[in-house]
């Protein structure tokens, strides 16, 4: 069984379609007249119509009962307020209010007063998290939401199961974390993204969180050492910031790294990604 959509009943179908075109941009993708359907599957079926189909009286439909409402996210929720703003006879639920996960939403009626709840995007609130300097990990605990869809709404990343990377162009710093153990495509592919990134975005900064690093296999090492890092080397790179973790189980071979890293980059080791941070604003 599959779920395709919320019918509401109306008193007016042409004043509530109108509503619903103008006020949350939505577009009809099916008339019959008393019935409308929209993109996203919400519906409006006129009062009467709906009545005939329950066999119940007009006077047994319950107008204003506060017991349900509609959804819809908005990506520029400050654009949509101030249109809220231009839109005369609205009745309003509450203000705008923020939600201890970041999320800014409004609720207000529709001409038959059901409840009409308008929320920024989610994943314009992640973006905004990680612009404002939380990394992946500080952004999942604030938005309670799960890393993976985290991780799902960066912007200029590479996300696999095995590692993590975006680029944060408002401090100009490209973030690499490694996941689990990974060998070949899997651990150079990422790499590849991060030489494309610095080449393309100017970058100054890779920031690589090794906390939960692995043994490389000596082939993709011998690889990282005769093409990554002299290729990085050709890019705009001029900073190496290793995150370490309180305990590292591969220290010896980042300490290789390192000393390779060292002959193009400078080159810091962290313990934490708040120290890294508070380095990356003396950079």
């Amino acid at each position: 069984m599959v779920f395709t959509g919320t019918v509401i009943t109306v008193d007016d179908i042409v004043l509530s379609r109108k509503f619903y075109e103008e006020v949350l941009g939505q577009k009809v993708i099916l008339d019959f007249g008393a019935n409308i359907a929209f993109e996203g599957g919400a519906s409006l079926l006129e009062k009467g119509t709906w009545c005939e189909f329950i066999n119940k009286d007009a006077k047994q439909i319950i107008s204003l009962s506060n017991s349900f409402e509609l959804y819809f996210e908005e990506d520029n929720f400050d654009d949509f307020m101030q249109r809220m703003k231009e839109y005369q006879g609205i009745e309003y639920v509450h203000e705008t209010k923020e939600f201890p996960w970041g999320q800014r939403v409004i609720r207000f009626y529709d001409p038959d007063h059901h409840i009409i709840e308008v929320g920024e995007s989610m994943k314009t609130v992640i973006r905004k998290f990680i612009k404002m300097g939380l990394s992946v990990e500080e952004t999942v605990e604030r938005t309670q939401h799960p890393i993976e869809f985290v991780e799902s709404c960066l912007e200029n990343s590479y996300i696999s199961e095995f590692c993590t990377t975006y680029y944060r162009p408002e401090i100009n710093v490209l973030y690499l974390k490694w996941k689990k153990f990974c060998c070949g495509d899997d651990y150079r592919n990422p790499l590849y993204y991060v030489i494309d990134t610095f080449m393309q975005q100017k970058c100054a900064t890779g920031l690589f969180n090794v906390a939960n690093g692995f043994e490389d296999k000596e082939e993709d090492i011998q690889w990282a050492f005769n093409e990554f890092i002299p290729k990085m080397a050709s890019t705009s790179c001029k900073n190496i910031i290793f995150v370490m973790g309180l305990e590292n189980k591969i220290e010896g071979e980042i300490d290789a790294f390192t000393a390779e890293f060292m002959k193009y980059f400078k080159v810091y080791k962290c313990i934490t990604i708040d120290e890294a941070k508070d380095l990356i604003k003396t950079l």
